[in-house]
């Protein structure tokens, strides 16, 4: 199923973002920004700061080639395709960039 869609997204300065980001992680850490040090936990700020689900689906077949994750804000949720799920018994999981990289962008669609 292909959905078509306009969007009207503000540009935002990255001084903007950067603020964002850092108020995101200080909340979540409870630390201050020069203390926290990668990896940052991605999914526990999805699940425990922004109290949303995080799910694993078909998103690039339902919505079309190259969408690998959307947010529906009315079940607070962040979907990300299948294809990106990880594999905790793979330590050479192929996504993983990828993923971390997908979910950090709906992260931010959610906080900013």
């Amino acid at each position: 199923m292909n959905v078509e869609y306009t969007l009207k997204i503000p540009f935002i300065h990255d001084s903007k973002l950067h603020r964002a980001v850092e108020g995101l992680l200080v909340d979540h850490y409870k630390s201050d920004i020069r203390e926290i040090e990668p990896p940052i936990d991605l999914e526990a700020i999805v699940s425990e700061s922004m109290v949303y689900e995080l799910e694993f689906d078909t998103v690039e077949s339902e919505l079309g080639a190259g969408v690998l994750a959307y947010i529906d804000f009315e079940l607070e949720t962040i979907r990300i395709d299948e294809s990106l799920k990880p594999n905790p018994s793979n330590t050479f999981y192929r996504n993983w960039g990828r993923y971390r990289f997908t979910l950090a962008h709906e992260l931010g669609s959610v906080d900013i």
